[in-house]
């Protein structure tokens, strides 16, 4: 069967074309012995025209499958759309003397439309950089970003670390570190080394290389607590943000088959505790719990 194309659903062109030339010489046997369908025969010029259709889209299906998938972080947000940019550069110039060169440009202005949204807040570089896989790295050799747009991200994330700051480890001190039996010029000697400041967990975390041995990003920042206090409080924050709004529009639709005609008294907690638990569970994080069958009467009668 043909999968048929739509307007709302993603993909929908890529899976029908997928569908189609899987099932060519079905279509082509059925729409030949047709004289009806005389003007719907697709010729080999066709076929080729929608094999490149389909291969300029599959990776397109890839990184949309990627990023609504519930293990998805916000760092794959920004590498996906330079991966996808990148696709899009070598397109003009495969197609920019045929029909497709139109759409090619138009996808082009509208995915680096979105792009450039990412300006208006630092946690989308903020999330690149937290993955100590990538860091600045990333921006300054794998995605080759112009020199005054490192500078700029830099800034804007290191006011988002001034934010986190302190919080965890708290403000440093000085004179608790200072002993009361010291002379005035111990004191002063010690004093002075210390107004140098304590060390910037952000700092540290950049002068050390990547790992690219790393798997789960969020459980290295949980055992870096000791370590980075201050810094893995931020990346767990960040790294907390949905890539997409895929995995909330599911939610909110596991909700609506919970809340029912019969059960719309449900308390807030409730749900919440309930679709986390699904969550859990579908996550393979919790287990079926085992019940006793003979603690359940067949009939329900004592069921309240």
């Amino acid at each position: 069967m043909i999968v048929r194309d739509n307007d709302t659903r993603w993909n929908s062109v890529f899976l029908m074309l997928q569908s189609a030339i899987k099932l060519k010489s079905t279509i082509d046997q059925f729409t030949f012995s047709e004289p009806d369908l005389s003007n719907d025969r697709l010729n080999h010029e066709d076929w080729n025209m929608l094999r490149q259709i389909y291969e300029f889209l599959e990776p397109f299906y890839h990184a949309t499958q990627r990023l609504q998938s519930n293990t998805c972080l916000l760092t794959d947000l920004l590498t996906t759309m330079d991966f996808l940019l990148g696709k899009y550069e070598k397109a003009k110039q495969v197609y920019k003397d045929g029909p497709l060169a139109t759409s090619v440009n138009m996808g082009w202005l509208k995915l680096d439309k979105w792009y450039k949204a990412t300006e208006r807040s630092p946690v989308y570089v903020a999330a690149v950089v937290l993955d100590p896989r990538l860091k600045w790295e990333y921006f300054e050799e794998s995605a080759e970003w112009d020199e005054g747009w490192v500078k700029t991200a830099k800034k804007n994330v290191a006011k988002l670390w001034m934010e986190y700051k302190g919080s965890v480890s708290g403000p440093p001190s000085i004179s608790s570190h200072l002993n009361s039996s010291m002379d005035e010029y111990d004191q002063f000697r010690l004093g002075k080394r210390k107004r140098i400041g304590p060390r910037d967990e952000y700092t540290t975390y950049q002068q050390t290389p990547c790992d690219m041995t790393i798997k789960d990003v969020r459980a290295w920042w949980i055992g870096q607590k000791a370590h980075f206090p201050d810094l893995s409080l931020m990346a767990l924050d960040v790294l907390a943000i949905p890539a997409t709004s895929a995995e909330i529009e599911r939610v909110f639709s596991s909700a609506g088959q919970l809340i029912t005609d019969r059960r719309n008294r449900l308390k807030d907690a409730t749900i919440e505790a309930v679709e986390c638990v699904k969550s859990w569970r579908k996550q393979g994080i919790i287990k079926e719990p085992e019940i006793d069958k003979d603690v359940i009467p067949d009939n329900g009668d004592n069921l309240e």
